[in-house]
């Protein structure tokens, strides 16, 4: 009896271009399927994407007259930057940590069904400060000064501050908050206490990294 193991092919990715999605994206079909009266044992596979990158997963049988279903962890409810563009393909847009699991391609015909799945990983990518950028660049005592802090990786990187004065003390100076993860913020800027290198140090599993701005 023929089954997944002996008939469907290895994963493959190569590039192809479907309409209405951009062109050059890393396209992977699923194993080749055969329906029988009993249910063939499922083949995993593993796909590594770039974060940010497009991919399409194609599910094809050489069964006719199937029909297609799509499931990711178990569920048709799709995560997001995932789309539908045909009963056999699926377009991954924009690849973000939502997108990492296990994506299932189910064909049924006359009540028999098959099933092949692959799980989906992000390149791991380790942190990197890209620019830490104060707003305004030039801040009059008195005023409300934001520094806010670009930064890349995966798994995505904690980020901490730090503050170091004139004489290299370290610290964190009063009249700080913090308006959302990548932002610290100087309430009442005042040149005396707030006049020193101001830094970003952005953290995940891979390593650390810091950039840092004279204020």
């Amino acid at each position: 009896m023929c089954n997944f193991y002996k008939c469907g092919p290895n994963w493959t990715a190569v590039y192809h271009t479907v309409p209405n999605i951009r062109p050059a994206q890393p396209h992977t079909t699923l194993p080749t399927t055969t329906l029988s009266s009993l249910l063939p044992p499922l083949v995993s596979g593993l796909m590594t994407i770039n974060r940010n990158s497009d991919t399409i997963l194609s599910c094809n049988s050489n069964e006719p007259g199937v029909t297609y279903t799509w499931l990711y962890q178990g569920s048709r409810l799709l995560p997001p930057g995932v789309h539908l563009i045909d009963a056999r393909h699926l377009a991954i847009l924009g690849a973000t940590s939502s997108n990492v699991g296990t994506f299932t391609c189910v064909i049924n015909k006359n009540g028999h069904e098959a099933a092949s799945k692959i799980n989906v990983t992000i390149v791991s990518d380790k942190a990197h400060v890209t620019s830490v950028v104060a707003s305004p660049n030039r801040p009059q005592a008195g005023h409300r000064v934001d520094i806010h802090c670009n930064a890349t990786g995966y798994p995505y990187p904690s980020i901490y501050w730090s503050y170091t004065d004139t004489m290299g003390t370290t610290y964190i100076p009063s009249s700080t908050s913090f308006p959302d993860p990548t932002t610290i913020r100087i309430n009442n800027f005042q040149p005396s206490l707030h006049g020193g290198t101001w830094s970003c140090i952005a953290k995940n599993s891979l390593g650390v990294d810091r950039l840092s701005i004279q204020m």
